[in-house]
């Protein structure tokens, strides 16, 4: 059976809309993730790649490097 579990991240988009992750396990393993920026179109990410989501922040405006945690 596939298990979903949504995590809300502290951090935040420079609108202060929450991050999401999405965890994906089947079985005991995890199989895969996703996020999403909440209320942006398309909104979805690859957690495990960083500047994938600074770029979704970034065409959102107001970037700043220090709002994405390692």
């Amino acid at each position: 059976m596939l298990n979903i579990t949504t995590y809300k991240l502290k951090e935040k988009d420079p609108e202060g809309d929450n991050l999401i992750i999405n965890v994906y396990e089947y079985e005991g393993e995890i199989v895969g993730s996703i996020g999403e920026v909440t209320n942006y179109t398309p909104g979805m990410f690859n957690p495990s790649d960083k500047k994938g989501l600074e770029d979704v922040l970034r065409d959102r405006g107001n970037f700043q490097e220090d709002q994405i945690k390692n």
